[in-house]
């Protein structure tokens, strides 16, 4: 449950990124975008928050021995991790590779699908 607030937060706050904030920057300006843009910062951070608390979802399947839970956090963690290297690769872009945008918001439903199989489950 946790995780899905955290997701919701991501979510929004990716959105305020993609249409609100100013990113014109080149590509290859990857790094030092962080400073200057504290909502990039911060959308960072909370991924590799949501990273952290997938593995703890697979560890915490795995002590409860359910199958289902086990399946589905492996795959929650999986479409973390897809997503995480998908906004990597979108930022190195210079926020101009769509299809690295795309990947992020299409896994972000397959994220919180898995969560619900998990809470169902549970």
């Amino acid at each position: 449950m946790v995780q899905f607030i955290f997701l919701i937060f991501q979510f929004l706050l990716g959105m305020w990124i993609s249409l609100i904030v100013p990113l014109n920057l080149t590509s290859g300006y990857h790094m030092h975008i962080l400073l200057p843009v504290p909502s990039v910062m911060a959308h960072m951070m909370l991924g590799f928050l949501l990273l952290l608390l997938s593995i703890l979802i697979i560890i915490f399947a795995v002590i409860s021995g359910k199958i289902v839970a086990n399946f589905s956090s492996i795959f929650n963690l999986i479409f973390v991790f897809i997503a995480g290297i998908s906004g990597i690769y979108f930022m190195l872009s210079g926020y101009t590779a769509d299809i690295f945008s795309f990947t992020m918001a299409a896994v972000f439903i397959c994220v919180v699908t898995t969560d619900f199989v998990i809470l169902l489950f549970d």
